[in-house]
């Protein structure tokens, strides 16, 4: 027998390709019924974290039935307007944890089980640990039904874990049928420093792969960007490829979607996803370089760790994008020598003007809002130097970063002129503005930012962001020492600190009168909310019907108050209040009755 390792060895000496590693053997029981369907996968760009799992594609509809796929104990049940939503989590009997996400309902026992803890407390958002022996779950079982509870679209969730550690379920048991390659679209070339060019500039450039012979004319070293994606089962392509791979004579590196880590990598996303910082606009654009000292986890590189990985010089590269069914694309991309940066670019990096690195911010940064004063106050070398000074000032504000946090390029911090807006929405500008840019600067750390609060403080005031899309409630922590609000956040952007003077818009809706039919209770009661300020308290928030708090689930993504209980009211005529709070403080409310027949 012909061990697995020397399989590959042999592989990788003939030079064919190595095929999808395989850690876990296959799941008893598809999590729905087939086909499987793919809308999303492992390792996408998600909101400041990976995807932790797959995304089965549901065409758009709620109430699929959702299966057991291994044999085990039900040890976490979930209910939350947010993030996974109605969630299963099952202990296999063989080591492996299955999380099932954003469900529209759990079935029986699950769902008398939820039901009776949110009816003790009044109160939707749950998150239980059963005793593991009063659940049992066979293979095959049902253990809900599929919705979109906590996001978007309606689609199923999955994820695979180990521990702390969620592995790609397409090389931890799922089979999905897939015969398409990935496709490589986008290539980017970024020069390390200002003696480096790519086609004579000093700023990146990006170039769409054609198919024919790609070149681009470089001096110096640069780093590589790769845009690559997998098609969906709606024929679109959204989906990460499990790897992407650079080799040439320098050396091999490659970003490989294998596992990620809950308790250390998830931050790690945007030292791998570019968001549009070197080439704004661009989707699936991944970084194939990491700086001295420090790797993701999902970066792999032949160089030391001790250097910098994937810098490419002028010569041939070997691009490859792989789908873990071993569907494979490659490009060769061609760096010819070019001409060295201008002698001005050169003597400008120390001079006290704008430099060609200050103009290589605005090359890089051009989602700035247009309000934003880009005249440069103050600039943050490191996370650790503002550490040891205890905090740069401007006006009103306070910044702290942590003593991990480093940065590929220097921050610049400026002053916002927010005087000619006043208000925005809801908001009242209760102070001055700071802005931190580049906007999609990377920082592997959440940092701290404080502004000084009138005293005593308001419950009304909060700190917001700004990234160019509006601002968002970050945060309100009070600091009594310092008479500060502060807030955590590993976004840059504009920071200002508002009044919220508006509580909660309310229009109830009235329920049919008659429960409709369905496999399992969907009867709700509803009230759109209009919130255009720092957003609703989901945890204040709620129905009284007849007198009692009843659980109350906030669906913010599409602005509605909840209330679907797993047995419909008794006949007759019902009483309701709707108790709207926003994170402020500002309470409002709204009344009204329902029939059911």
């Amino acid at each position: 027998m012909i061990r697995p390792l020397l399989v590959l060895a042999l592989a990788a000496a003939l030079g064919q390709r190595e095929p999808a590693p395989q850690y876990f053997p296959p799941v008893a029981h598809p999590p729905l019924d087939p086909p499987l369907a793919l809308s999303g996968t492992f390792g996408e760009q998600r909101g400041g974290h990976f995807h932790a799992g797959l995304d089965f594609s549901t065409d758009e509809e709620i109430g699929h039935p959702v299966y057991a796929a291994l044999p085990g104990r039900i040890v976490r049940v979930r209910s939350s307007g947010v993030g996974y939503g109605r969630s299963i989590y099952l202990q296999a009997d063989d080591g492996r944890l299955l999380v099932y996400g954003h469900l529209d309902a759990f079935d029986e026992p699950l769902a008398s089980y939820m039901d009776s803890v949110q009816a003790a407390t009044a109160r939707y958002e749950q998150d239980q640990w059963p005793d593991t022996a009063r659940f049992r779950a066979a293979a095959g079982q049902r253990l809900g039904w599929s919705g979109r509870s906590g996001t978007g679209p309606p689609h199923l969730h999955f994820e695979i874990r180990r521990g702390d550690v969620a592995y790609n379920p397409l090389l931890a048991g799922v089979s999905v049928a897939d015969t398409t390659p990935p496709l490589i679209r986008q290539v980017v070339l970024d020069p390390l420093d200002l003696d480096s060019t790519v086609e004579g500039d000093v700023v990146p450039v990006t170039r769409a792969t054609t198919g024919a012979a790609d070149t681009f004319a470089m001096s110096g070293s640069a780093r590589l960007l790769v845009g690559a994606a997998d098609v969906r089962a709606n024929g679109r392509l959204t989906m990460a490829p499990w790897r992407i791979r650079v080799s040439s004579a320098g050396g091999r590196v490659e970003c490989r979607f294998d596992s990620v880590s809950w308790a250390e990598g998830m931050s790690e996303v945007d030292w791998v996803y570019d968001r549009g910082f070197r080439s704004p606009g661009s989707e699936n654009v991944m970084l194939l370089w990491a700086p001295a000292g420090f790797r993701p986890r999902v970066l792999r590189s032949s160089a030391d760790s001790a250097l910098p990985a994937g810098v490419v010089r002028a010569g041939t590269l070997r691009l490859e994008a792989e789908d873990a069914a071993g569907n494979l694309a490659a490009r060769d991309v061609t760096l010819l020598p070019g001409p060295p940066a201008p002698a001005r670019e050169r003597r400008a990096r120390s001079g006290p003007e704008k430099t060609a690195r200050l103009r290589r911010f605005e090359a890089l940064d051009l989602t700035w809002p247009e309000d934003a004063e880009r005249s440069v106050r103050a600039e943050v070398r490191s996370g650790r130097e503002v550490v040891e000074r205890g905090g740069d000032r401007l006006g009103a504000f306070r910044w702290e970063f942590g003593p991990r946090t480093f940065f590929e390029v220097p921050p610049v911090i400026g002053s916002c002129d927010l005087w000619r807006l006043g208000s925005w929405g809801e908001l009242r500008l209760a102070g001055g503005a700071v802005a931190l840019h580049p906007l999609l600067l990377p920082v592997r750390t959440p940092f701290r930012i404080s502004a000084a609060a009138p005293w005593p403080p308001e419950r009304s005031l909060g700190l917001y962001r700004d990234s160019g899309e509006g601002w968002e409630w970050i945060g309100a922590r009070l600091d009594s020492a310092t008479r500060e609000l502060s807030a955590e956040t590993r976004r840059f952007g504009r920071f200002a600190l508002f009044r919220d003077v508006k509580a909660p818009r309310i229009e109830l809706v009235m329920p049919p009168r008659t429960p409709p039919l369905w496999p399992y209770p969907r009867w709700a009661l509803e009230a759109k909310l209009d919130e255009r300020g720092s957003g609703v308290d989901a945890t204040a928030t709620t129905f009284i019907v007849d007198g009692k708090r009843v659980p109350s689930e906030w669906d913010a993504e599409v602005a509605t108050l909840r209330w679907r209980p797993l047995h419909a009211p008794a006949r007759g005529r019902h009483r309701c209040e709707v108790v709207a709070v926003d994170r402020a403080g500002n309470l409002s409310r709204g009344e009204g009755t329902f029939v059911l027949d």
